[in-house]
This record gives structure tokens, C-alpha cells and sequence, in this order.
């Protein structure tokens, strides 16, 4: 069955409104789908013999043919070939061996052609609206943007850009105990994107470590200009999050800023992070000052540094405030200095000139039970005392024979001393 040319009209006119992407792009992807629509039905090889011309607002498609003119003695031609006699009515100096150009006839169009044509537009069109995807959202990697909640899926929530691009939220990537409804807007960060076929996957995340900066960037316009810089960032993503900021401004308070008047911006980060906790945490150079800050305590009274340990003590009352609840906090510290940090009890024997070293073990126990005490910072007896026998073990990894005889030897020596003094 032949098709009239006003059909394959209509159904350029359909795809155009359905798809509403620039006229510029669908002409091109017109061209190419009734280009692979004639090479199917005449041949691969016909590609450079035609020349698609397509006009949407005056509804003309023209299909120009290039054709070879042979002799009229020539029985059986081909599709890319015109006798001299049909090439002169056209022009009328023709010769032998030029090229004539010819219109297509769209009668010559079957149902079937037609229905290639329609799959071939659609098939192109998708690829072109991934690659524009792909394209805006590989630029936006680890970008923070807007996205309105679409529908929940199996294993991912559906959101919706401003563009109606759909982006996926796996339940992985979400902050914890976070529920969200449909048409809610909410901020993501752009994790990566994946273009698989005729499609592009844009996967989101609310949890990736530069969700929170940037979206602190996105909020803060201090930060965003440069005024004020952020140093390090270490989150429990829906529970706690500690932000190290410092000024390079001396009229610009880092923290004051960051937490805006009556709290106005840092809670505005809060809601939008489904009640995550935010500590802003000036910088400073004096680790004491530096430490106690980060651990939220008004301040240290002894700290000691290590190859990848730091024992910090404090006043007995602040103990619980630096460890945090659910040790949330001390955690924090940790992963913002990446070292193993430790609080303990203050007090007076460990600052005093009557310290016991731990070199007072010698003789009493082995050599090498010695040296990786020290190694593992303790100096002192009042140290190793200070703390529980199950926490040395942590530090060091003595057997529990070893421990029990290291702490009876240093409450006889310490008790000893303290008799005689």
C-alpha cells in the first residue's frame, strides 16, 4: 500500500510537538531517519546520493536524488541511474555521464516505510535528548542542584529537574531516617552519570562528601566569594557534621557568619539535611586551642601527639561532651585530624614533677613490653593507670596476663613512692 506525502507530513508535524526540542536539532534527526529509511529500501550504499531537504513550517519534505545519466540503450538501470531521455525533459542539455538531480517520490513510501520512519525519529530523538543530558550533567558532577521528588521506585527514588530531566536517588544515597514525598523539593549532589543505549542515568546522592560543601557554598555567600574558606569537613551524614572554617578577612567572623543571626542559616542547612547536626569550628594553628574546639570543651589541659594517636586530657566533667553521644563526636575529630584521638580524665600526678616514667618497669618486666608501651604513648605509670585495663589493651594489644602484671608493678611502685614521700 502507498502512502500520500501529507501522511509522513502529518507524522513530522506529531513528532515535532511531542517532543518539543529545538526545530534546528529535529530537522537534523528527521533527515537522518528518512536517510536510513532510503538506504534500507534501495541500498546501503546510496547514503551520497541523496540530499534531504525539510521544511516544517511550510510542511514540505523534499528528497533529492542525485542519478548518473547513461544512454537510452541501456536495458536494466539502476536506482541511482536515469536515462538520457528522462534527464533532458528535465534539462534539456544533458549529456551522457553527467549527474542529473531528481525529486524523490513520496508515493513510492509503503505502510511499512512509513513505520520505519516513526521508529527511526523516535530512536533519534531519545538519543539526542540523553546526549544533551549527559552532556549538562557531566559538567554538573558533584554540583549541587534542585530537584522536585517525582515517584518512589523499587531501590530509588524518581526526582524531576527544572528541565523535567528524571534523576535517580537510590535509598543508599539518602540520609538515614529520611522520608520524602511526592512534589517535595529538596538539594542533591550529582554523583555521576551514566549513558547507557538511548539513555542517560544521572545518579544524585545526599550523602557524598561534597554534598555538604558545596551545598554550604551553595547557601553561604561568604564562602562562595572567598571570604571565608572551609578547611575540612567530617559528617556522619544525618546525625552530626563538624566544619573546620577559617576567614581571610580580619571584620569577618568565620563561625558567626556560618551560623547567621539567630542561627538562620546554619538551621535553614539543618532542615534541609532532615536535622543534621552542623558544628562550625574556627581553624587555629595552637593545636590546644585548635583541640579543644574541635572536641567542644573549654579547654585542654595536656595534650600529647604520637605517630598516629593523640591522647588528650581534660577536666573529669567535660569527658562526656567530647566524646559525644554514641561517641558521635570524638568520631568527628578523628576522621577531621585522620588520627586516632583519645580523651582522658585530668589530673594533678600527670603533670607533676613526680611523675613515675615508665622506665621504673625495668628489670621487673621484659625489655620489649617496655618499649611498645612507649611506643604507644604512654611516658608514665599515672598514664597507664589513668585509664581502664580493657582500654590499654585496645592501644597496645598486650595479653591480658601481661596487662594484670603491669598494672600491679605500677600501683606497688607509685603506692611505694607515695608511702615514702
Amino acid at each position: 500500500m502507498k502512502v500520500e506525502p501529507k501522511v509522513i507530513l502529518q507524522l513530522i508535524s506529531e513528532c515535532a510537538k511531542d517532543n518539543n526540542i529545538n526545530i534546528s536539532l529535529f530537522v537534523e534527526i528527521l533527515k537522518k531517519a528518512l536517510l536510513d529509511v532510503v538506504r534500507d529500501k534501495y541500498g546501503d550504499t546510496l547514503g551520497d546520493n541523496f540530499n534531504i531537504s525539510i521544511d516544517v513550517g511550510s510542511e514540505s519534505v523534499n528528497i533529492h536524488v542525485f542519478k548518473e545519466i547513461v544512454a537510452d540503450s541501456v536495458k536494466n538501470i539502476k536506482f541511482d541511474q536515469i536515462r538520457l531521455s528522462d534527464a533532458i525533459k528535465i534539462e534539456s542539455d544533458f549529456v551522457v555521464g553527467e549527474i542529473c538531480t531528481t525529486e524523490f517520490d513520496f508515493s513510492e513510501f509503503s505502510g511499512d516505510d512509513v513505520a520505519r520512519l516513526r521508529s527511526n525519529i523516535i530512536n533519534y530523538i531519545k538519543k539526542e535528548k540523553s546526549a544533551i543530558v549527559y552532556n549538562k550533567y557531566i559538567k554538573l558532577k558533584n554540583s549541587v542542584i534542585n530537584a522536585s521528588v517525582y515517584q518512589r521506585c523499587s531501590y530509588h527514588f524518581l526526582l524531576k529537574d527544572d528541565e523535567n530531566n528524571k534523576l535517580m536517588l537510590p535509598f543508599r544515597e539518602m540520609i538515614s531516617n529520611e522520608k520524602l514525598r511526592k512534589k517535595q523539593y529538596i538539594k542533591v549532589a550529582v554523583k555521576d552519570v551514566i549513558m547507557k543505549g538511548f539513555e542517560t542515568f544521572v545518579i544524585v546522592s545526599r550523602i557524598i562528601p561534597d554534598f555538604l560543601h558545596n551545598l554550604l557554598v551553595y547557601e553561604i555567600p561568604e564562602i562562595s566569594d572567598g571570604i571565608i574558606g572551609i578547611k575540612k569537613i567530617a559528617r556522619i551524614a544525618g546525625v552530626r557534621s563538624k566544619v573546620v572554617v577559617e576567614s581571610f578577612n580580619v571584620y569577618v567572623d568565620a563561625v558567626r557568619t556560618c551560623v547567621g543571626v539567630r542561627g538562620s542559616i546554619v538551621n535553614k542547612i539543618s532542615n534541609e539535611l532532615n536535622g543534621e547536626f552542623i558544628d562550625f569550628v574556627k581553624y587555629s594553628t595552637d593545636i590546644n586551642e585548635y583541640m579543644a574546639r574541635l572536641l567542644s570543651v573549654p579547654s585542654v589541659r595536656v595534650l600529647k601527639e604520637f605517630k598516629s594517636s593523640i591522647f588528650v586530657y581534660i577536666d573529669p566533667d567535660y569527658i562526656g561532651l567530647a566524646i559525644g553521644k554514641d561517641g558521635v563526636n570524638i568520631k568527628l575529630v578523628r576522621m577531621l585530624l585522620d588520627k586516632h584521638v583519645d580523651v582522658f580524665k585530668y589530673n594533678e600526678s600527670i603533670n607533676s614533677k613526680n611523675v613515675s616514667p615508665v622506665e621504673e618497669l625495668n628489670g621487673l618486666i621484659d625489655d620489649w613490653v617496655i618499649s611498645e608501651a612507649k611506643e604507644a604513648g604512654f611516658d608514665t605509670l599515672e598514664e597507664i593507670l589513668n585509664i581502664s585495663k580493657a582500654e590499654f589493651e585496645r592501644k597496645t594489644d598486650f595479653e591480658t596476663c601481661t596487662i594484670d602484671k603491669i598494672y600491679e608493678l605500677s600501683e606497688e611502685i607509685i603506692n611505694r613512692k607515695a608511702g615514702a614521700n
